[in-house]
């Protein structure tokens, strides 16, 4: 239990009346009036009335002439805490009570009140020899002393030997025993005021003092006597006295003593903020603690709302919610942190609210304490922000462990020698998500080149992250990531940094790994390259001996055939077969001319050549043979007579093999356009320098060409006609004989939209 608790339960029970007064002063310092404010149940029984009564009403209308009979005693008292005790008259009643007045402080005094009647009564009986042992053999109340002073004899009474515990059997003492049980330090004034009564220097002796009992502890107790025996001289013969306990007494004074040094250093102190509320919820009573916290002085402080220092405004309701319920009894305490308004800023304070409660169990005030938090407010704020840093750092370290394992397992496939690269990419595609924030709201896409890779429920998001990167020669890829807005990042963002690292991560491992297979691809391809080139070496060097002799053969059997047309015009029926033959021998003748090329591989004899003379008559003798169902067209817009280096028979050779070539395209009927012009290639061309170039363009109306065929279009042997005549080496022948001019060809071709092949030769040079 609270010191405070046991102090008023302490004040409620005490057997003696006890009575909290204020006291006024008048200008020269004396006591001029002065009222209860509060009073105990032993004051109340005493007085005869009840405590609303008793409570605010004059002390001169409760004790009879109070200050004319105290103002002796006040003027003596010099100190806090100093006391007096004199035997005073209670009204209406007059009935006579021993009053000790305690000052607490200037304005403030404490009553103890103890029923005199039975003191005087006794007094009164001492003047009667008869009936003086019959008043000391009172077995309750105070003790009685009988000294027969010349014998020096002292007789105690029963009461006496109980309070100072002194064994029964003991009758008669000497008065040295009464002098010795005194304490030392008070000895001498007891003494002095024994003797100056036996002497008649006072008309009784009562006095205040500590007597040591018989187990060595010391009572405070009031002894009072009286001579009531003298000689004719006036020698003192015989003294009777009384001995009242006063140690309770005196615990109680001391108790209140300590509260009140206690409540005005706590009052006082500079760590808590104290104040009282009264009904008005009005400060009435503010320490200088409070009112340094609150910005201002006392007085500034003082008779304003307790809620006004209060912020913001929705805490002022709160706090007049608390005091409410305090004053109703609804709440027995309340206790809330809240900021205070103060001129350097607003302060964080502990506020305790408890009700101060009266006799009778009513609310007659409520006090606060305020305490200053701010600094702890500050330190928990920076530990919140330091554990919200450690809480995102282990949420950092999370999502880079995550990613970190993601590279893993992506670094883990794409070293996977038993998957495809298809397949290693749409793993990758699938690891992805599992990197960022949300892998659930994650999606991602891989493009190489033509080919789409997607994470599963891939969903092209509004938050996006692309990345494109390069490989193998300018090859493109892109690695994009997608992000549902249903996300709620913690961070705000809906990418970190971190996880755009782990993309370009991600994108370098994509590329070096596309380019290792792009160079194993290169590696097999022109491992299959060398092999045919070997293959073709071989194939040149027998073919360089037979083109000779079968090209002699063909010569030959063509004159053979001239001089036998004039000899079958008379003869229809042998015109089909003779167009026939003239037809499978123009055919191998060209086949024997490019097994020449092939396996002599003649140098480069170029010089001035008109490029439209040269290209007109193979496209006339192409018309003339196939003109029933193909047409030749032939467009030049070069100058007339413009010349360019060429070599004649190649080039004849190369215009002849890419006519029969758009011919043989042509299923049924179609058109053969030919073009020649000059061209400007610029810088961006990647097998040609710049400059003015020599455009040979011969386009056809056929089936067209796929990419695959496109792909292996100029490799020796390969051929897309499935006939007999075609020994796969025409567009091979093509492709060297634009080398050694030092120049290109290039084809574009769409299935079902013919083919478009475009030879550029060198700058042409003029007459």
């Amino acid at each position: 239990m609270a010191l405070s608790a046991l102090l008023k339960n302490f004040f409620d029970l005490c057997p003696n009346g006890l009575c909290l007064c204020q006291i006024r002063r008048g200008p020269g310092g004396a006591v001029e009036e002065g009222a209860p404010l509060a009073v105990n149940e032993a004051f109340c029984a005493q007085a005869g009335q009840v405590a609303a009564e008793l409570v605010g009403r004059p002390l001169n209308q409760i004790f009879r002439n109070f200050f004319l009979l105290t103002q002796k005693y006040f003027a003596s008292l010099h100190g806090h805490g100093q006391s007096f005790t004199l035997e005073l008259t209670l009204e209406p009643d007059h009935r006579p009570v021993t009053v000790t007045a305690f000052l607490l402080d200037d304005v403030h005094l404490a009553l103890s009140l103890e029923d005199a009647t039975e003191h005087q009564a006794a007094e009164a009986a001492l003047l009667s020899v008869g009936e003086m042992w019959a008043f000391s053999l009172e077995g309750e109340g105070d003790g009685v002393w009988d000294w027969e002073i010349p014998q020096k004899t002292i007789h105690y009474s029963r009461r006496f030997k109980e309070i100072l515990g002194i064994a029964d059997e003991a009758s008669d003492v000497d008065d040295f025993d009464f002098k010795d049980r005194i304490h030392p330090e008070e000895v001498e004034r007891v003494s002095r005021a024994i003797h100056e009564h036996v002497k008649g220097l006072a008309n009784n002796y009562v006095f205040e003092h500590r007597m040591r009992t018989d187990d060595g502890s010391y009572k405070w107790v009031i002894t009072r006597g009286k001579v009531i025996k003298r000689s004719p001289e006036g020698r003192a013969l015989r003294m009777l006295g009384t001995l009242t306990d006063t140690s309770e007494r005196r615990m109680i004074t001391e108790a209140l003593q300590r509260s009140q040094q206690w409540l005005s250093a706590f009052f006082q102190n500079r760590t808590h903020g104290f104040c009282v509320v009264d009904r008005q919820n009005t400060l009435f009573l503010v320490n200088e603690t409070l009112a340094r916290m609150a910005g201002g002085p006392v007085a500034s402080i003082a008779h304003r709302k307790l809620n006004s220092l209060v912020v913001p405004v929705d805490w002022q309701s709160h706090v007049s919610r608390a005091i409410t319920g305090l004053w109703s009894g609804q709440e027995s305490a309340a206790r809330m942190e809240i900021r205070l308004q103060a001129a350097a800023g607003d302060l964080w304070v502990e506020c305790s609210l408890s009700p101060i409660v009266n006799a009778q169990k009513q609310v007659e005030a409520i006090a606060g304490i305020f305490t200053d938090i701010t600094d702890r407010k500050r330190t928990a704020a920076a530990l919140q922000l330091e554990q919200e840093k450690l809480r995102h750092s282990t949420w950092l370290l999370e999502r880079r462990v995550q990613e970190l394992t993601c590279l893993y397992e992506v670094v883990n496939v794409l070293e996977q020698v038993n998957l495809s690269m298809a397949e290693k990419l749409q793993a990758v595609v699938d690891a992805i998500p599992g990197a960022f924030q949300a892998p659930q709201l994650t999606c991602a896409r891989l493009v190489v080149e033509d080919q789409v890779y997607v994470s599963a429920d891939f969903t092209a998001h509004e938050h996006s992250r692309i990345h494109p990167f390069l490989f193998a020669r300018n090859r493109r890829g892109c690695l994009e990531v997608f992000v549902s807005a249903d996300l709620n990042p913690r961070s705000g963002e809906y990418f970190l940094q971190e996880e755009q690292a782990f993309l370009q991560s991600v994108a370098t491992q994509l590329v070096l790994t596309l380019e290792q297979h792009v160079t194993l691809e290169d590696n097999l391809f022109l491992s299959s390259r060398l092999r045919q080139s070997q293959k073709v070496e071989a194939m040149g060097r027998l073919t360089h001996f037979v083109a000779d002799d079968f090209l002699g053969v063909l010569d030959d059997l063509g004159r053979e055939l001239g001089g036998l047309e004039a000899a079958l015009e008379e003869c229809p029926r042998a015109t089909g077969p003779l167009i026939r033959v003239q037809g499978a021998l123009r055919d191998g003748h060209r086949m024997v001319r490019q097994l020449a090329f092939f396996s002599k591989n003649r140098p480069l004899q170029a010089e001035l050549t008109d490029p439209a003379a040269l290209i007109d008559p193979l496209v006339a003798a192409h018309q003339a043979r196939l003109g029933d169902r193909v047409r030749f067209q032939l467009h030049s817009t070069l100058i007339p007579g413009a010349t360019a280096l060429l070599d004649r028979d190649y080039v004849r050779l190369l215009a002849d093999q890419l006519l029969q070539n758009a011919a043989d395209a042509i299923s049924d009927v179609g058109t053969v356009h030919v073009t020649l012009g000059r061209v400007h290639v610029d810088h961006e061309a990647a097998d040609l320098p710049p400059g003015m170039y020599l455009q040979l363009q011969i386009a056809d109306t056929g089936v067209g060409m796929d990419s695959e065929e496109l792909t292996h279009l100029f490799e020796p042997f390969y051929s897309t006609k499935n006939h007999r005549k075609n020994a796969g080496l025409g567009l091979f022948v093509v492709l060297g004989i634009m080398k050694l001019h030092h120049g290109a060809v290039r084809v574009r071709s769409t299935p079902g939209h013919g083919a478009v092949f475009t030879c550029l030769f060198p700058e042409m040079q003029k007459n």
